[in-house]
């Protein structure tokens, strides 16, 4: 397989945002998150530095830690939605409804997470396409 194809992504999307779907006629604008987007990566180490003994030792409290990557990705990640409602009316996208969501559901920043780290996002639909489907009989596990 090619690496480029297998590993490769749109360095756009990852840059820019692009949509995603994360169930119930939801749809996110997230740009990657790692160390591709630099922004965000400088900030996380910023932010993290000085719970480093508790992040090595395994004692942070894990409310701070969600606390922390809320405002990352607040800062530097989600850029806008489609398809929230709220009682039935639709909800323009901020960063301020961002955050408050996010604390409150946290079952909807996990999927939000998870969608600005999946390489899967960030690609080309042909490479999506080409990664989905084994090259031959053999190739099926």
């Amino acid at each position: 397989m090619d690496i480029k194809k297998l590993y490769g992504t749109n360095k756009e999307k990852e840059s820019d945002g692009a949509f995603v779907p994360i169930g119930g006629g939801v749809e996110v604008k997230v740009k990657r998150a790692g160390a591709s987007n630099k922004d965000f990566a400088f900030d996380q180490a910023k932010m993290l530095r000085p719970f480093s003994k508790q992040i090595s030792t395994g004692t942070i409290d894990t409310d701070v830690l969600v606390g922390i990557n809320i405002s990352l990705f607040a800062r530097h990640i989600i850029t806008d939605w489609k398809g929230i409602t709220e009682d039935g009316k639709p909800v323009k996208f901020s960063k301020e409804k961002f955050v408050e969501y996010a604390k409150e559901y946290p079952d909807f920043f996990n999927e939000i997470f998870s969608a600005a780290h999946d390489m899967q996002n960030f690609k080309d639909a042909e490479d999506v396409e080409t990664v989905k489907k084994p090259v031959n009989s053999t190739a099926i596990a």
